[in-house]
């Protein structure tokens, strides 16, 4: 086991934001553990720890959109790993629009995807929220933005 941290670290992992609404309050985060889960009907699985603001935003609803930026705007992550008490301020400074389920998504990414959660399950320290999605949108052709951009990998713990 001690060559786990170095063989999770070569895995190449996307990275996407996960955003949320519940009632008039809207939410987001980085997420880099998702994948597509079925082709019929199209569903995904993403991974969210289960202290996360988010988490129980998705709990409460039941849904997220996932929001896949461009390489060029890995600049946005950061902003999206605060907290306080307001997390609408978040979304400042960018073009937002709704998606069809009426999630915040940014208007100039690559695209979105409405999801819609039809089961979960909690493994360890996060739950897996495996989804339908109800709805898609291709905005903008380009590379899409993963963990390497940033220079980071994700495993997370692993000594």
């Amino acid at each position: 086991m001690k060559d786990l941290k170095s063989l999770l670290k070569t895995i190449p992992y996307p990275l996407a934001l996960l955003t949320a609404r519940r009632g008039d309050e809207i939410n987001g985060m980085p997420v880099s553990w998702f994948t597509q889960v079925s082709s019929m009907p199209p569903m995904i699985q993403v991974a969210v720890k289960t202290v996360r603001y988010t988490h129980d935003m998705i709990l409460g609803t039941g849904r997220f959109a996932l929001v896949f930026l461009s390489e060029d705007q890995k600049d946005v992550i950061p902003g999206f790993k605060t907290g306080g008490e307001d997390r609408s301020k978040k979304f400042e400074g960018f073009a937002v629009s709704q998606s069809s389920a009426g999630l915040p998504v940014l208007d100039d990414a690559v695209g979105w995807m409405d999801c819609r959660v039809v089961s979960m399950t909690r493994p360890g320290d996060h739950t897996l929220f495996v989804a339908e999605i109800t709805d898609a949108k291709l905005i903008n052709e380009g590379e899409p933005l993963t963990c390497a951009h940033l220079g980071k990998d994700y495993h997370y713990g692993i000594n």
